[in-house]
This record gives structure tokens, C-alpha cells and sequence, in this order.
């Protein structure tokens, strides 16, 4: 017997009430988080940094609001099965934990980073690249992310990228997420099991390598193109079923024009994503994910194209690196996962916390496929692309980093499997239990992940005295000066970075330390009386202190005598300082 209109009104009002009310105290609950967690970076001092970073620094009440947002997250995960309430915490936990640095600090964190916005700065004063540069060549030879950034600062009439670098990680992030997202539901339309799996994912981004940097606008092009090609593009989709898998249509036009303007835009920004998109695509073709082959031969034509043209001279200088590498899986390995023999208990807990969360996620990733494996449940395609970064390993050039940018590439299809371990069917309820083990390693992988994220930022973040001396340096520093510092770990190249040659002194080989720490001021006045050299500086800030003492690439130390041995010497003046960061220069030398 059917039943009257007014009759299912009565019987849906009530739930529909019910699930209002849990979303409206779900929001109330969230908010109140974030304004916490906001009041509670406004309290960080960063100049009490230590051997924890920003971990060891941070107010409890922001631990609290970080916990708060991922049991609210498990709370609601499995009552709401739209995915909005779960979708709102993954994604303010994003900006919760990758906007920390934006907030906590007064400047941009990580050298390379200040180094990236330097890229930006010669493009906007010369109006293009130098492929032939001496320092930081790669950039002028992949240059996509920088030219878009100086368009976007010159466009916005801002003086430098500094402006709004420092928030790339939570732009990044989003982006992630919203390429993710498409592509997860093409796994699984299990709204629970997609938003787990992107929560696993924010929680377990610990690389760093979402900050103002090529590959993290890369990595987004590699995630948005793997989403349309699995959404529109897979085996036996039906061609009828929508307009964008219909050729000929204009929205089937626009979609292929997307993926190949994304293809294009990552074969000239950065040198590794498009080996692993064409290893990834590759693999979808061998194992008959996708019915299109045109995307990898684009990919293909965009990466030898660029190689062969504006890249060329580039590609010839180091080709003989590339060819050493080939086949270099242990020593990328052995590099990639160093000894933890000798370093300080803060560094150990670091690394320990870093390696906890990779095996973490790859544990629970086996035990989804199992679980997903014994219920006859899909999981070739997480499988696939979760196993192609290996190839990484085999072929890149890239040494100690390569690892680590293969777990990258793999990480949202572990964390995707991992997921199933909670949510291994659709619409199967998840028991208290189960949701409770959500929790506790969820909180747990948090806690590791800020850790391994942000434990490391006393090398990274930079003090007002600090940026102030580099300022100084790069400001006045006149074309063809020679610059010598004791490591990269400060603000450098920031600002008219081609006017100096630079010389790193924890990089130099052992015979030439030596032979600076036996007579600093003798070894740097000679360096930079070189005729070959207009003039320069003997840059010494605190971070450069920290890293050669907690890393141990110089001696004991050797920043205090170096600094000692120039302030004693008639040959050297002080030309700037400020705190604990100075920069000597040649008495009497223009």
C-alpha cells in the first residue's frame, strides 16, 4: 500500500531535523577550533625555537584543536554520508596544520623557498630567464612556476613574491584536495571511505614539498590529471553516459584541451613530475585502466620537446649525473634513510616520527588490500599507482630526496587503501569500535606528522636580524661579488642573486675546511682579495650557527672562531649586524 504525501513528511521531518542539528553543532564545534588554534599561534614566540621547532613551542590549546578537528572528523565520518561535514574538517584541518608557519612566523620559512622567490625577482626586473646562469641554472631551464608568479606580482603591484609566499602551503594543500577528491571517487563512491583517505593524506603530508616551490604546483597537476583521465577516459566507460567522455562535444573538447594544457604546464616547471606521470599513465595503459593513449604520447612529445629546445644546454651539462644514477637503488635508498647513529635525541625523535608515519601508512594500506582482497572488492588501480613511484628509486637523479618524493606520489593511494581497513565495503555501517581505532590512530599520525613536519624548523625559520643582514648583503652587494657563508640555511638569493658567486663552506671538501679553520682570516681575506672577484662578504647568521652545529657539517665550533678570527683581524670589517648574524667585508676594498 503506498502511503500518503503528508505521511513521509512526517517520517523524513525528524531525521532531517536531527541531521541539521548535527551539522549546525558540527560548524559551531569547528569554528571554535579554528579560533583557538588562530588565537593560539598568535602566542608562539619563534625566537624560543629549539630542537623540536615549532612542536616544542606551540600552546597546548593548539595540540587541543588539532584533536578536536580530527574526533570531530570521526564523529561525523559515518553519521553524515553526503561527506560535507567530514569534508569541512579535512579541510580545515589542511589550513590548520599547513597554515601554522603563515601565522606562527614573521618570515618565509625554508632558504629555498626565499631562493624560489629570487627566480621571481630576476624575472620581474629582466623580464625573462637566463638559461646559461651559473647559480641555480634549473630554474631558468624549468621556469613555468616562476614566470606565472611574476605575472601574478607584477600584475597585483606587489614589490616581491614575499608578499604571499608564505601561504602556498594552505593554497597547495586545497589544491590537493579538490584534485584528490575527484580522483578518490573514482575509486570508491563510498563518501566515508574518500574522506578518510584525504584525511589520511593531510595528516600524513610530511615531505615539505608544498611549500613556493615547482614541484608542488607539479604534484597538483599530476593528482587533477590522473582525476579527469580516470573519471572521463577509463576502460568501458559508457560514451553516451556523459558529454565529457562523448568525443567531438564541446565539453569532451574542453577536457582533453585541460589535460594538455596541464601536461604542458608540468613538462616546463619541473624535471621529475613528468617522468613520473609518464610511469604512472604507462602503467594505467599496461594494465588497461584508461582507453586513451594520447596523453601520454602528448606528455611524452611536451618533456623531449622541452629537453631538446629550451633546455638543451642544460640537459647536456649534467647528462653524464643523470646516467651515473640510473640504476642507483640502494645508495638512493641507503641516502634517503640515513643512520641515526650520532645525532641528537631531538633529530632522532624527528626522523623516528617521520619513518613511524611511512611504515604506519604502509602497514594499514597491506591490511586494506587484504581486507579489500578477501571481500572481492576493486583496489587495482590504488594498487598501481601506489607501486609506480618505486620506479623513482631505479631511475632518478635525484639522490637522498627520491625517496621521499616516491612515498609523495604514492601517498594518496596508500592512504586510500589504508582507509579501507575502516571502510572496506559501501554502506556498511562502521561499529564503535572501529571508529574509536579511527580516532586513536588518526590523533597519533597527527601528532607524528607535526613533528616530522615542523621539528626541524629551527633550521628553517628566520629571524628580523637575520633577513635584516641578508638584506643588507644582497642590497648593496655590487655585481661579480664573491659570497661566502657557512651554509644555505639562511634567507639568501632572495634579491639580485646573480650579482654574487657563491662559496658554502660546510659544502666544501674536507681539505678546504681544513685549511679555512687553520686561518680563517688569512683563507677568506685571499678568497676575496681574487681579482677575479669586484668585492663580497663573510656572511654569519644564527641559523647557519645551528645547522653546522646540529648537523655536524663543520666542527665544533668552527662558526664562533671563524667569526672570532675576523673580528681580530685588520683585514676585515664588520659591514653589517644585527643579534647574532653579521656580515664582514675587506677593509678598504669598493
Amino acid at each position: 500500500m503506498l502511503r500518503d504525501h503528508a505521511s513521509l513528511e512526517r517520517d523524513t521531518t525528524p531525521d532531517v531535523e536531527r541531521l541539521s542539528i548535527s551539522a549546525v553543532r558540527h560548524v559551531a564545534v569547528l569554528a571554535a577550533a579554528l579560533i583557538v588554534w588562530a588565537w593560539s599561534l598568535s602566542r608562539v614566540d619563534e625566537n624560543m625555537l629549539g630542537g623540536l621547532g615549532l612542536v616544542g613551542v606551540l600552546p597546548l590549546t593548539a595540540f587541543l584543536a588539532i584533536v578536536t578537528l580530527v574526533v570531530g572528523f570521526v564523529l561525523a565520518v559515518d553519521r553524515d554520508r553526503s561527506g560535507r561535514i567530514p569534508g569541512l574538517y579535512v579541510a580545515s584541518l589542511a589550513v590548520a596544520i599547513h597554515g601554522m608557519p603563515a601565522l606562527a612566523y614573521e618570515h618565509l620559512r625554508f632558504a629555498w623557498a626565499w631562493k624560489h622567490v629570487g627566480i621571481v625577482d630576476f624575472i620581474q626586473r629582466t623580464g625573462g630567464v637566463d638559461p646559461a646562469i651559473e647559480t641555480l641554472p634549473v630554474y631558468h631551464n624549468w621556469p613555468g612556476f616562476f614566470g606565472v608568479n611574476a605575472w601574478i606580482t607584477t600584475s597585483s603591484q606587489l614589490d616581491s613574491a614575499l608578499s604571499y609566499a608564505a601561504w602556498a602551503p594552505v593554497v597547495f594543500n586545497l589544491l590537493f584536495l579538490v584534485a584528490l577528491y575527484v580522483l578518490m571517487k573514482t575509486l570508491g563512491s563510498d563518501q566515508r571511505l574518500v574522506w578518510t583517505a584525504l584525511l589520511i593524506f593531510v595528516l600524513a603530508n610530511w615531505v615539505g614539498q608544498d611549500y613556493f616551490a615547482p614541484q608542488a604546483i607539479a604534484l597538483f597537476f599530476y593528482f587533477a590529471v590522473l582525476a579527469m583521465l580516470l573519471r572521463w577516459f577509463t576502460v568501458g566507460s559508457d560514451a553516451g553516459a556523459d558529454p565529457e567522455t562523448t568525443p567531438g562535444t564541446l565539453p569532451h573538447l574542453v577536457l582533453v584541451g585541460t589535460v594538455t594544457i596541464a601536461l604542458g604546464a608540468m613538462a616546463m616547471s619541473h624535471q621529475l613530475t613528468p617522468v613520473m606521470t609518464l610511469v604512472a599513465l604507462g602503467a594505467l595503459l599496461l594494465f588497461k585502466v584508461i582507453d586513451v593513449r594520447w596523453p601520454l604520447y602528448t606528455l611524452f612529445f611536451f618533456t623531449a620537446a622541452w629537453m631538446i629546445g629550451p633546455a638543451w644546454e642544460f640537459v647536456v651539462e649534467h647528462f653524464d649525473t643523470v646516467v651515473r644514477d640510473i640504476g642507483g637503488f640502494q645508495a638512493n635508498l641507503d641516502a634517503g634513510i640515513s643512520d641515526l647513529d650520532g645525532v641528537s635525541r631531538a633529530q632522532a625523535a624527528i626522523s623516528f616520527a617521520a619513518r613511524a608515519i611511512t611504515a604506519g601508512i604502509i602497514a594499514l594500506a597491506a591490511l586494506g588490500w587484504i581486507g579489500r582482497r578477501g571481500r572481492r572488492v576493486p583496489t587495482g588501480i590504488a594498487v598501481v599507482l601506489a607501486v609506480a613511484p618505486i620506479v623513482l628509486i631505479l631511475l632518478s637523479s635525484y639522490g637522498d630526496e627520491v625517496v621521499f618524493r616516491a612515498y609523495l606520489f604514492a601517498l594518496p593511494f596508500l592512504a586510500w587503501l589504508a582507509a579501507s581497513v575502516w571502510f572496506p565495503e559501501d554502506d556498511a555501517p562502521a561499529s564503535p569500535a572501529s571508529l574509536i581505532a579511527l580516532g586513536i590512530v588518526a590523533v597519533t599520525m597527527a601528532g607524528a606528522g607535526l613533528l616530522a613536519t615542523f621539528g626541524a624548523d629551527e633550521l628553517h625559520v628566520f629571524s628580523d636580524s637575520e633577513v635584516m643582514v641578508a638584506e643588507y648583503v644582497y642590497a648593496n652587494g655590487v655585481p661579480g661579488s664573491l659570497l661566502v657563508d657557512l651554509s644555505r640555511d639562511y634567507p639568501g638569493q632572495f634579491n639580485h642573486y646573480e650579482n654574487f658567486t657563491y662559496l658554502t663552506v660546510d659544502r666544501a671538501g674536507e681539505e678546504v675546511q681544513s685549511t679555512l679553520l687553520a686561518d680563517p682570516a688569512g683563507v677568506l681575506a685571499r678568497w676575496l682579495e681574487n681579482p677575479s672577484y669586484s668585492g663580497g662578504y663573510v656572511l654569519i647568521t644564527e641559523t647557519m650557527r645551528s645547522s653546522v652545529m646540529r648537523l655536524g657539517t663543520l666542527p665544533a665550533g668552527s662558526a664562533d672562531a671563524i667569526e672570532s678570527a675576523l673580528r681580530a683581524s685588520p683585514d676585515f670589517v664588520v659591514a653589517v649586524e644585527s643579534g647574532d648574524s653579521v656580515a664582514f667585508e675587506l677593509r678598504g676594498r669598493p
